[in-house]
């Protein structure tokens, strides 16, 4: 049944748009055309109450682009569509036309009977007011309510933010205004952190109330994840506000890299110590062999010196220079008497010494 009402006002539609735009009133008015006259006129009625303009975009963003959409029925091709209403309460668009390109823009395509408005950087004074869609004869008034919309005032358009890296540790402090309440996470190295905040103000704004919220946490990094990217952020209404992004430069200051420095310090001296004394014993070794030897010879030159050469006569000498001189040396020196019937021979000998 509806479909067929649907063909009979398409059909009249037709008709009557044709016979207007040709001003052909007084075929209609004949009474070969009474009953198309009824259906046109009807048709008007119809489509007068039919046309309809709703917010198209699901979740309104402040400062973000919102859309209103009117379903156009009754529009023709050649008819002209405008929106009407705002702040002002004046013509916004029609057509190719826009009293403020910069706040508006009317979208439409020729092959469909709808046609949007854009209103760019939404704002409050958007909202709670008037907006009409007009196409040819017939238009539609409403008002955009904040609360008829899924509004969002997000976090990151009030926000004052202080960060601090130190001893292995990243200090996050900040405040925001948003609506509604958000839920605030950490994320760095696959790892989710809720963050809790707190309330510190309210502020109502055309029948909504603005959060003021404050936000501290400390994170405490493993000296493994010292160089990670961190991201802080914010859902609200499902929509996810990146807040914080940061790269964390932990390494130098973490306790961990303290402790391996010392280790490796203390590692060092060690070592050091090691390579001193090694140098000192061997020292302390060569000195000591070196005194041996020197005592050892030491004993054996004292025999030189108290030793005595003595020639086939029986007469003292002070050199070695003859071979036939014999040796007179005192109990320092190994030495051997030989007796003969007229002579006594005392021969000492020198230690040899392997060196």
């Amino acid at each position: 049944m509806y479909a067929t009402i649907n063909i009979i006002l398409r059909d009249s539609s037709k008709f009557c748009w044709q016979n207007l735009t040709e001003y052909r009133i007084t075929t209609m008015m004949t009474v070969q055309n009474i009953y198309k006259t009824i259906i046109c006129f009807g048709y008007f009625i119809l489509s007068q109450s039919s046309l309809r303009w709703d917010i198209k975009t699901t979740t309104v963003i402040y400062g973000q682009d919102a859309t209103l959409s009117c379903n156009g029925n009754g529009c023709m091709p050649i008819s002209i569509r405008k929106w009407i209403g705002g702040p002002t309460d004046d013509v916004l668009c029609f057509n190719d036309y826009s009293s403020d390109p910069a706040k508006y823009q009317l979208m439409y395509n020729k092959s469909k009977p709808s046609f949007d408005l854009m209103i760019k950087r939404f704002k409050f004074t958007d909202v709670n007011c008037s907006y009409t869609c007009a196409c040819g004869f017939f238009q539609y008034t409403n008002m955009l309510q904040m609360q008829e919309i899924d509004f969002v005032y997000p976090p990151g358009k009030d926000i004052s933010s202080e960060t601090k890296q130190e001893d292995g540790k990243l200090y996050i402090r900040m405040s925001m205004r948003v609506y509604p309440l958000p839920n605030c996470t950490i994320n760095y190295e696959d790892i989710v952190l809720p963050v809790k905040t707190q309330i510190i103000d309210v502020q109502e704004e055309l029948g909504i109330k603005l959060y003021v919220l404050k936000l501290e946490y400390v994170l405490d990094v493993e000296y493994k994840n010292c160089r990670e990217n961190l991201t802080l952020s914010c859902d609200v209404r499902s929509i996810e506000f990146p807040l914080l992004q940061q790269e964390l430069a932990l390494c130098k200051d973490h306790p961990d890299a303290k402790l391996g420095t010392l280790v490796w310090i203390l590692l060092g001296l060690v070592c050091g110590f090691f390579m001193v004394a090694l140098m000192v014993i061997c020292e302390w070794r060569r000195r000591k062999k070196r005194k041996s030897r020197k005592r050892q010879n030491d004993k054996e030159i004292p025999c030189i010196k108290n030793c005595n050469l003595m020639n086939k006569n029986g007469e003292t000498t002070n050199g070695l220079s003859d071979e036939s001189s014999n040796l007179k040396c005192d109990n320092l020196c190994d030495c051997s008497t030989t007796k003969t019937d007229n002579n006594e021979y005392t021969t000492c000998f020198i230690r040899s010494t392997k060196r």
